[in-house]
């Protein structure tokens, strides 16, 4: 599978690396950063595939409609209030990685994804 770059915004740095370090396990994938605002965020973002981002962060919203619109894929990370895709902070990272890559190698192992919601993140992808 060819790599996909990710960037993680959010609001608390040590949760933002946590996430990234438990990205970078999965060979595929490549964190090119971490952000705590989204000012920091976009300007990383210009570098990435897609983007997995905390909606509490201020303006995630703005921003995750710029960056849907420039191609990039956003998931929220948590509850979604929005039209986007989100994953539970509950769910374990393949649910994220599924998430980021719809279709992907982990699409097709065991997660915490039912098959509608697998369904629906194809059919969003798409």
């Amino acid at each position: 599978m060819t790599s996909r770059t990710i960037v993680v915004i959010h609001r608390l740095a040590m949760v933002a690396e946590g996430i990234a370090a438990a990205l970078s396990r999965y060979p595929w994938l490549v964190p090119v950063g971490i952000a705590t605002d989204t000012a920091e965020g976009e300007r990383l973002a210009r570098l990435a595939d897609a983007v997995a981002i905390d909606p509490e962060v201020s303006g995630a919203d703005l921003l995750a409609r710029r960056l849907g619109r420039a191609g990039i894929r956003v998931v929220r990370l948590g509850e979604d209030g929005g039209d986007g895709v989100a994953v539970p902070l509950a769910a374990p990272v393949a649910s994220l990685v599924a998430a980021l890559v719809p279709g992907g190698p982990v699409a097709s192992e065991r997660s915490a994804l039912t098959d509608r919601e697998r369904e629906i993140l194809q059919l969003v992808a798409q």
